[in-house]
């Protein structure tokens, strides 16, 4: 069906942490005012962009110990403002986002092409006005539409999606994919911890009827 899932760039793991270090009292960059305060610092993201990872097919995804490893090191805060550091990596995902929507454009012979492609922004990202405005800018030159649902939908999207891995993973069935990871199988995932109550009793009757009917 073409459909395809994958990680594209971190964003919001390199952001906090940098947020951080400019002022220990914050978590993140609230509304990428720190970021936007900034100014790009070539140099750097020509580093960021020529990392091998970039380069490799999907499927293929990133962990905090690659981020630690490869991205850290390249934002040397020693050497450079941090400020500055901040408005080069929105810049460095911003471009990413936008190579990954070019690269899921149709071909300009698919009856579908005339159609303009929206992009839906959710996630914590999604608040960052300087990233928003650095990817939809971008995006625009492409043809493409980007659009931001309610605030509420962005808070707790995360904990949606990650309700519905624990539940599949309750129901035994597989929640991660290697199509979209990487990894030599699929995988069922997630560590459950119920509590004694009538919820844990239904689930572990459940279980043992699974277990029970093979």
């Amino acid at each position: 069906n073409g459909k395809k899932g994958y990680d594209i760039s971190p964003c919001n793991y390199v952001m906090n942490k940098l947020a951080a270090l400019f002022d220990s009292s914050l978590t993140f960059d609230t509304d990428g005012r720190i970021a936007g305060q900034g100014q790009v610092l070539y140099n750097v993201l020509e580093k960021l962009d020529s990392l091998p990872y970039y380069y490799t097919s999907p499927p293929k995804s990133l962990g905090a110990e690659w981020i630690e490893e490869n991205i850290f090191p390249i934002l040397d805060t020693t050497s450079y403002k941090i400020t500055d550091l901040m408005r080069t990596f929105v810049e460095h995902v911003a471009c990413k986002l936008a190579d990954a929507c070019a690269s899921a454009q149709a071909p300009p012979d698919d009856q579908k092409s005339s159609r303009m492609m929206s992009i839906l922004v959710t996630g914590g990202g999604a608040f960052n006005v300087t990233l928003v405005e650095a990817f939809r800018n971008k995006i625009d030159k492409l043809g493409m539409h980007l659009e931001s649902p309610d605030k509420y939908t962005i808070n707790f999207k995360e904990a949606l999606v990650f309700a519905f891995l624990g539940l599949k993973c309750i129901f035994g069935e597989c929640n991660i994919f290697r199509d979209v990871t990487g990894s030599e199988s699929d995988s069922v995932s997630g560590s459950i911890h119920l509590p004694v109550s009538t919820t844990s009793d239904y689930c572990i009757s459940y279980f043992q009827k699974k277990k029970s009917s093979g």
